[in-house]
């Protein structure tokens, strides 16, 4: 799914759920953090419009080094260490991280059938565990667009 569905379904489960403004941060911030993995991009970009060699990290790293239970873990371990302590803030954390991983699940597919996103849930450290579904639906499908405005109604 898009960023903003991200920021907006993480954004809906803090608000929902606790009212310290740190936590609900935390947990907000963690729903967008399995995408960190995709700024290769950023590299990839620049090295093609340099004329460099092509690299393909996003390619490689995205969905790989941060779409799992490192990712999450380690979520949970920087906010720890931020200031947020309740168990339950925490927990949140973990399972903001998580949403972002289902609305991956169904809702990340490329423009072709065969283009799925998977998720690699103990990468970085093994490809074993890697989960898709071949339903994906398309990341700017209908499925996509109606929960993105679901929530910002929701949020309004």
């Amino acid at each position: 799914m898009s960023p903003i569905t991200h920021f907006l379904a993480s954004w809906t489960l803090a608000e929902s759920c606790v009212e310290d403004r740190r936590e609900r941060f935390w947990i907000c911030l963690t729903g967008l953090a399995p995408d960190l993995d995709g700024l290769g991009v950023i590299a990839d970009i620049i090295n093609g419009l340099l004329g460099r060699e092509p690299t393909h990290y996003f390619f490689i790293y995205h969905h790989f080094l941060f779409h799992g239970l490192f990712g999450a873990l380690l979520m949970v371990a920087i906010a720890r260490l931020a200031g947020v302590a309740r168990a339950k803030a925490l927990l949140l954390v973990f399972l903001s991280f998580h949403l972002h991983l289902i609305c991956d699940f169904f809702g990340a597919r490329g423009p072709t059938r065969d283009d799925l996103w998977v998720i690699h849930y103990f990468g970085p450290f093994t490809y074993k565990g890697t989960i898709w579904w071949t339903h994906q639906w398309p990341l700017n499908g209908w499925q996509n667009m109606l929960i993105t405005v679901l929530l910002l109604v929701g949020d309004a």
